[in-house]
């Protein structure tokens, strides 16, 4: 993935490096299909690329995921 903005008229690319921190693993079977879903350090992720409505829709399943599991 790539983040290019603009500065003083050119074009310039943003990235990001993570070192270190959490790696999900979200599986779904609905009927005959079956999904893996993986994400290494997905808030990080999708603060720095929050143009990007998948990672904010996983962001989104993890905090169910860990509210629910706080609840018990």
């Amino acid at each position: 993935m790539k983040k290019i903005t603009v500065v003083n008229g050119r074009q310039r690319e943003q990235r990001i490096h993570t070192t270190d921190g959490q790696s999900y693993t979200v599986e779904f079977k609905i009927g005959d299909s079956y999904r893996v879903y993986t994400f290494h350090n997905p808030d990080t992720y999708s603060y720095f690329y929050s143009d990007v409505q998948e990672l904010k829709d996983f962001v989104a399943i993890k905090n169910i995921f860990e509210n629910e599991l706080k609840k018990k």
